[in-house]
């Protein structure tokens, strides 16, 4: 329910801020410069207005050359940019290889750092009123098993992944209804009946 919750409540100012600093606190030996920042500024802000203020599960699909163009950078620097977001895991990216072997609009998510960042502003939002702004970091910070990195998938396996998903919700279509789901609808199961029976209304 916390994690549901994480992405309300939250001001695009304050977790841009917060993502500038942390990026470099947490993630020093990729983010160094403050190009890679303003990128991750720049898709924190889309992803903001696309979930429509709940950043945690937020998604958008966006072009490295439309990011370029906003950034007034070339688009294989913005790509290598978003690449070092992506290892650092404060990004996630998906982008399916089209028959011709170009690859389609990427898709951008929070990675496991964006959202580590939104519970910690969360709860410290928690605190009850009038208690001691010293706050100890234990309580707010996630712990880090809660982040503990797992390996990352290949395009190919994420995009067989996607098509497996694909299949089992194509196959649930095409299943009959559930006697239960028939005892909720009386309606339907009567016109099924019918149906089978041949029968046809004048």
């Amino acid at each position: 329910m916390e994690k549901a919750e994480a992405g309300y409540g939250l001001s695009l100012d304050s977790i841009c801020n917060a993502s500038y600093f942390f990026a470099l606190e947490w993630t020093p030996d990729t983010l160094k410069g403050n190009r890679s920042r303003d990128v991750l500024r720049l898709i924190i802000s889309k992803l903001y207005g696309a979930g429509q203020g709940n950043l945690f599960h937020a998604k958008m699909r966006a072009t490295h050359q439309s990011l370029a163009d906003k950034l007034l950078l070339c688009r294989e620097w913005t790509s290598k940019m978003i690449g070092r977001l992506r290892e650092a895991r404060w990004l996630e990216t998906f982008a399916l290889r089209l028959p011709d072997g170009k690859q389609d609009v990427t898709l951008f998510r929070p990675g496991k750092m964006l959202k580590r960042l939104l519970l910690m502003l969360f709860r410290s939002r928690q605190r009850p009123h009038g208690s001691s702004r010293v706050i100890d970091p234990s309580q707010i910070i996630p712990k880090h098993q809660e982040f503990a990195k797992k390996p990352l998938l290949s395009p190919e396996e994420r995009q067989k992944k996607m098509l497996s998903r694909l299949e089992k919700i194509k196959a649930s279509e095409n299943q009959p209804p559930t006697a239960q789901q028939m005892a909720n609808i009386p309606l339907l199961e009567k016109w099924l009946e019918r149906g089978e029976s041949g029968e046809t209304q004048d």
